[in-house]
């Protein structure tokens, strides 16, 4: 019998508390700067569904071909055991529910419990499941995965497969990265696994346009931040006196995107009480995209505790999907 719920683990009140304090802290910095996971309301997720479907976004084609052809290989690493499959960051769970048909061809015994910030994609991702898996137990949670790991250590029984697909890791900085990840690895036993996407370092003009498609959806999902700011604080933004800026650090080894002021403006937001001001050409940082080689991957891995089992690679080795194991 199919069990499927959904836990509403962020209380509206407190979210609004915490989006208002972020943009507060975020904005009144001498450098300007955003959390990227403010942008995931549900018109966010719906713009950033259509980005993952742009000609110029290889990182999904390239995720899911991994996952579309190592269904073996997940089988056989799972098999005979009893796994809680958790995933952080879930969206749509395009790529998610092959994986779950592999686990099922192969007779894995499985729970799932994704993780999203953004109620409406995971309503929509229970229904879907609904319909695709007549036996699934599963519970969706909403909630913030860079903060909650709760979910974790209250698994009793199973092995824990942790998934953090889509090169969400790469919205982090090393550093970052690495707490994050010595966070999880704290709250999962012995023997458990986690996969994290990462996206490899390659042609600059490649990863670039990744990020500035041709039309102009990139644009409008980093704007999302400032109709946010508009519809639930009480801001007046313009969205029109902005621009969007995505380019390629090498240095950083990182996409990072920019709102960039088109004049000298200000702006109010009510629920802040405050007023901000910005000079013509000055920046309000909305995300960072971190890239990776090899060793990076092995770096992160041996910092934060784990050990790396494979590496998945697509055909063009644009991405790979690293299985670690704490051992």
């Amino acid at each position: 019998m199919v069990t499927q719920t959904i836990n509403h683990a962020i209380e509206k009140t407190q979210f609004l508390e915490d989006f208002k304090n972020d943009v507060l802290v975020g904005l009144s910095n001498f450098r300007k700067s955003l959390p990227c996971k403010y942008i995931y309301d549900e018109e966010g997720s719906q713009l950033f569904k259509k980005i993952t479907k742009l000609p110029e976004y290889y990182l999904s084609r390239s995720e899911l071909q991994i996952f579309s052809e190592n269904g073996d290989f997940f089988g056989k690493l799972l098999k005979n055991l009893l796994c809680n499959v958790v995933e952080f960051g879930v969206g749509d769970g395009q790529k998610t529910r092959i994986l779950l048909k592999h686990l099922t061809d192969n007779k894995v015994a499985f729970r799932f419990y994704p993780i999203d910030i953004s109620s409406s994609a995971m309503n929509e991702l229970i229904a879907t499941l609904k319909i695709d898996f007549t036996d699934l137990e599963s519970t969706g949670l909403v909630a913030d995965y860079s903060c909650d790991l709760t979910c974790l250590s209250n698994m009793k029984t199973g092995t824990n497969f942790v998934l953090f697909l889509g090169s969400n890791i790469g919205n982090m900085d090393f550093n970052q990265s690495i707490n994050f990840l010595r966070r999880i690895r704290r709250s999962l036993k012995i023997g458990d696994y986690l996969l994290i996407g990462f996206d490899l370092k390659k042609d600059v003009a490649l990863i670039q346009k990744a990020y500035n498609d041709s039309q102009g959806i990139s644009e409008k999902f980093n704007k999302n931040l400032l109709y946010r700011i508009n519809k639930e604080l009480g801001g007046n933004f313009d969205l029109n006196l902005f621009s969007y800026s995505s380019i390629y650090d090498v240095k950083e080894g990182a996409i990072v995107s920019n709102l960039i002021s088109k004049k000298q403006q200000t702006i109010e937001i009510k629920s802040l009480n405050k007023v901000f001001s910005f000079s013509k050409g000055e920046t309000i940082h909305t995300e960072s995209s971190y890239k990776y080689n090899q060793n990076d991957i092995c770096y992160l891995a041996r910092k934060s505790g784990f050990s790396i089992i494979q590496n998945l690679f697509d055909n063009q080795h644009f991405f790979t999907n690293s299985i670690w194991q704490l051992k």
